[in-house]
């Protein structure tokens, strides 16, 4: 993740030629955001938007991450993934392999977030698989920025999909908020 969020500032940057952004990311995009907004002050970041957020390793991210495995080996998932990505598997077993791996267990990135000023939203669902609101607690913390946020009580891993009026209502108020 903090590769990506390296590459984030060319990209950004070089390509769209983009200097103020209001980044929204979701689960490991939202931590890439973070990490980006923590570690950029040359690139403007208005705001973060960050979906089902995730700052250190949880035990339900871990058994989540496994059940995820799981669906993987013996369900649907990789037709289902396969509709979104050329690769598949790859995209899969990196992401899951890189999250089981007992080296990452102490992976944190809480230290990142006092140099986050940019007002900050953080959505999460109770039921979340792969977080605890203890995730949204640390965020609310750790920045220095002003903080908002929008718990909703099930909905999973992607509040954008199960809840998306009230996603896309929460997201106006941030960016209004901004103008």
């Amino acid at each position: 993740m903090h590769e990506e969020a390296a590459g984030l500032g060319s990209v950004l940057g070089d390509v769209l030629g983009v200097d103020r952004a209001v980044l929204v990311g979701h689960s490991d995009g939202a931590s890439i955001a973070l990490l980006y907004t923590a570690s950029r002050p040359q690139t403007r970041v208005d705001a973060l938007a960050l979906l089902a957020p995730h700052v250190i390793v949880e035990d339900r991210t871990l058994a989540g991450i496994a059940a995820a495995r799981d669906r993987y080996l013996h369900g649907d998932l990789p037709a289902h993934m396969a509709r979104h990505h050329d690769d598949a598997d790859a995209l899969f077993w990196a992401w899951n392999d890189v999250w089981l791996s007992p080296d990452f267990r102490g992976w944190d990135i809480t230290s990142a977030l006092p140099h986050i000023t940019c007002p900050v939203l953080v959505v999460q669902c109770e039921d979340d698989a792969y977080g605890t609101l203890r995730q949204v607690d640390l965020i609310a913390g750790g920045v220095k920025g002003p903080f908002d946020r929008l718990i909703l009580p099930e909905g999973g891993h992607a509040p954008q999909r199960s809840h998306p009026t009230r996603v896309l209502d929460a997201l106006e108020t941030l960016l209004l908020s901004r103008s």
